[in-house]
């Protein structure tokens, strides 16, 4: 089900850990499908009051945000919330130059206080870089146990979903790839964005 031949597209970087840069309603509503199959989610209920899905099983999510500017980013926003259940969004920006030039992603901020507006009653922090961001949600989301790909059933699990943008995604699966997160430095992935950070 994971992609090994488009990175970035429903790739598994890490246990539990999925990168797609989903940026727009249709791509997202069809990565949902696949992270609701994949991982076998269901039983979610919506929340009319919170304008949520409510967790009843196993997973949380913890998202990673970004968006390019023009995106339409509040729906994703909204199709996000209703049809997953988030526990935490952590709103981020990318660096990359775009197709438009440099500085094309929208604010954190204005990420972070659409979520607030819409009273989804969820954990919402805003990071200036997408490294403070991935610390963030790995110090929150505990450790997928089993092996790359593999889940215990009845174990509550949290995944991270980093989305939004292809920018943010490139960003951060390079940070994947650096020896202290892939573990060629005697670190595994989460392991050692904690150590580095912690240091």
């Amino acid at each position: 089900m994971f992609s090994e031949t488009f990175p970035g597209r429903f790739e598994e970087i890490d246990r539990g850990v999925i990168l797609d840069g989903a940026h727009n309603p249709d791509k997202i509503r069809f990565l949902i499908r696949l992270i609701k199959k994949t991982f076998d989610i269901k039983h979610l209920t919506f929340d009319k009051e919170k304008k949520k899905s409510m967790v009843n099983g196993q997973w949380s999510i913890v998202l990673i945000l970004a968006f390019k500017k023009g995106k339409n980013w509040k729906e994703i926003i909204d199709i996000l919330m209703k049809n997953l259940p988030v526990k935490k969004v952590i709103a981020t920006k990318f660096w990359a130059s775009t197709d438009m030039g440099k500085f094309q992603a929208v604010e954190p901020e204005e990420i972070a206080e659409y979520i607030r507006i819409k009273n989804y009653e969820i954990r919402i922090k805003d990071k200036e870089n997408s490294q403070e961001a991935v610390f963030e949600a790995v110090s929150l989301a505990p450790s997928t146990p089993g092996v790359k790909g593999a889940y215990t059933p009845g174990v509550s699990l949290s995944l991270i979903l980093v989305t939004g943008s292809l920018y943010l995604v490139g960003e951060v699966r390079t940070m994947w790839e650096l020896p202290s997160f892939s573990g060629k430095a005697g670190f595994g992935g989460r392991a050692g964005i904690l150590s580095i950070f912690a240091a």
